[in-house]
């Protein structure tokens, strides 16, 4: 056999003048598996921040920063018509879900719970959890927006 049938033959055995192919440096393989131990490491730290648990008060609920400003309504009336209108109505009516303006809550109608239930959502009623895609003032506009509207609507 022609020593460049030979070439073509193991193509991976030897380069294009004859030389034999040297193995990728170890200090890639290196700094490959450093990546994969970072990305890795990377991940069990986000996961541990995001399990820890939310800061307390002294009855065990949640401390929400909460203000229900003529600022913050409006703010929150936006957001509402732009995320929320869909499921529970353009007048916070109900639709999918439910209404806002009676006092018929399942959840409770209390500032701490409805930013959580916006924060965190109602999967098995199909509502999603929001923490990922509004900030967290935009839910508390939210929640102000919502419980204002209820307030204003239960009283007449």
């Amino acid at each position: 056999m022609s020593k460049d049938a030979e070439n073509t033959a193991h193509p991976d055995k030897s380069g294009p003048n004859g030389q034999r192919a040297k193995p990728s440096p170890r200090r890639w393989l290196k700094g490959f598996l450093a990546i994969i131990v970072v990305l890795f490491a990377y991940g069990l730290f986000t996961r541990a921040l995001r399990d820890q648990p939310k800061p307390t008060d002294a009855a065990g609920l949640t401390e929400v920063a909460f203000s229900m400003t003529d600022e913050a309504v409006l703010a929150g009336e936006k957001i509402y018509w732009e995320s929320c209108s869909t499921c529970h109505g353009d007048a916070l009516e109900g639709g999918i879900g439910p209404s806002f303006l009676d006092d018929n809550w399942t959840h409770g109608a209390d500032p701490e719970t409805v930013v959580r239930i916006i924060t965190d959502g109602v999967p098995e009623n199909g509502m999603l959890a929001w923490e990922s895609i509004l900030t967290e003032e935009q839910i508390r506009h939210v929640a102000a927006y919502v419980l204002r509207t209820n307030q204003d609507a239960v009283s007449q």
